[in-house]
């Protein structure tokens, strides 16, 4: 669909059951220099328009 033009990973260094699989894509991202967000647990991403991306935290 070309709407985000990163890849998406939530979890990240999380208390979570998949954080531990996310640490491995990041280091795939990084060795392949492909775009991507990590976020983690209560932290989401807002779009206001398609150049403005947020990222907060909802502690």
């Amino acid at each position: 669909m070309g709407v985000v033009q990163f890849a998406f990973l939530p979890h990240y260094q999380s208390d979570h059951e998949e954080s531990e699989l996310i640490d491995k894509e990041v280091e795939r991202c990084m060795e392949n220099n492909w775009k991507f967000k990590t976020l983690k647990d209560g932290e989401v991403l807002i779009f206001e328009n398609v150049e403005t991306l947020q990222k907060l935290s909802l502690s």
